[in-house]
């Protein structure tokens, strides 16, 4: 831990959930860092986050604490350069730069 309050997770950094996951080295440490605190704010049940901004991901995490993974898909801005470039008559629309993250608890 630094002075300053914030740590650097790594695949061996211990968290309060456990990585059932493939590859832990190839797990994102903002993933990471968004199911742990999605956990602490939805102490119980399955969560899943949804972080919306240059990528947007979605990832699970069940009611035992596990961390299943998730997806990851193109942001909106990629998404809007996409439809335009791809299409024959879509306009390039300029995309909002802000970021959404939603939790979602799964009865």
């Amino acid at each position: 831990m630094l002075e300053y309050g914030f740590d650097f997770f790594s695949p061996q950094t211990k968290l309060p959930i456990t990585r059932a996951y493939n590859t832990p080295e190839t797990l994102g440490r903002d993933r990471i860092a968004g199911i742990v605190g999605a956990r602490y704010f939805f102490p119980s049940g399955s969560l899943l986050t949804i972080d919306a901004s240059t990528c947007i991901t979605y990832n699970f995490l069940d009611e035992e604490n596990a961390f299943l993974g998730g997806a990851i898909s193109p942001g909106m801005s990629t998404r809007l350069r996409s439809l335009h470039d791809f299409t024959g008559r879509l306009p390039l629309l300029e995309s909002i730069r802000a970021t959404l993250y939603l939790v979602v608890r799964i009865q």
